[in-house]
Parts: C-alpha cells; sequence; structure tokens
C-alpha cells in the first residue's frame, strides 16, 4: 500500500514536471516565432539558460531574453519587428540606466531620441578622457614622491 505522503509527493512532482514541460514548450514556440527557429530541443534550451532556471533568462543566438517577456510576446502577439526594436532600444540605453519593460513599450511609453543617445554617448566620451587625464596626474604625482 502506497502511503499518503508518498501519493502527495507524485502529485506534486507530476505538477513540477507538468511546468517544466510548460516552460519548455512556450521558450521553443517564442524562438520558432521570433527567430523562425524550429530546430531548439529540450537539451537546447536547458543549455541556453542562464544558471540553468529554464524560466529565468535564455541565450537564443546571444540575445539574452527573460521568459516573462517570452510569455508576454506570445500571450499578447507582439510584432516580431517591435520586440526587436525594444530590445535594440535597451541595448542602447543599458549604460545610461535607462530602461523601459515590454509591457510599457507596447503601451507606448515615452522613448529618448537617437539624438540624446548621441548626446549621452559624448558626454560618457568625455567624462571617460577626464578621468584618464585625473588618473595619469596621479599616477605622475605619486612616481614623483
Amino acid at each position: 500500500m502506497v502511503e499518503k505522503w508518498e501519493l502527495e509527493r507524485m502529485g506534486r512532482q507530476a505538477l513540477v514536471n507538468s511546468y517544466e514541460r510548460s516552460v519548455l514548450d512556450l521558450v521553443k514556440e517564442f524562438v520558432n516565432v521570433y527567430f523562425e527557429d524550429d530546430t531548439w530541443v529540450d537539451v537546447d534550451v536547458i543549455d541556453a539558460a542562464v544558471g540553468g532556471e529554464i524560466d529565468g533568462v535564455i541565450n537564443i543566438n546571444d540575445y539574452y531574453i527573460g521568459f516573462k517577456d517570452m510569455v508576454y510576446c506570445i500571450k499578447n502577439e507582439v510584432p516580431v519587428k517591435e520586440f526587436f526594436k525594444w530590445y535594440d532600444y535597451n541595448l542602447e540605453w543599458y549604460e545610461f540606466k535607462h530602461y523601459i519593460n515590454l509591457d510599457s513599450w507596447m503601451r507606448g511609453a515615452p522613448r529618448r531620441s537617437s539624438e540624446e543617445l548621441e548626446k549621452f554617448k559624448e558626454l560618457q566620451r568625455k567624462l571617460d578622457e577626464t578621468k584618464q587625464l585625473l588618473e595619469d596626474e596621479i599616477q605622475k604625482a605619486n612616481s614623483k614622491s
């Protein structure tokens, strides 16, 4: 006779297995739609999962995409071009600590212009140059002592 706790454990494991299968299926569907690649198998997803977490961030062709964003895309039928516009925008603005989540992007959140991005990049370049000048002067002063 199977003990009650064993049945409960088996039931919980079945839920976990079902969840993992659903996650893998959703990731594969996302890859099929957004990367037009239907050759992915479970092993690919598991290997591509950052930290081994299949419901976390997945590396797909050097794009790091959160599982929640994949679900959002599938659920809301986000156009492929719009998804990549969002991804590229956030990649460009990342170093300046500006990020728009996918839901806000799709609802028309204000975006910064390419002119603003160029201005920020120029300011960053000037800052980097100034830091280097300061480091050089400190090194000169220290070498004299």
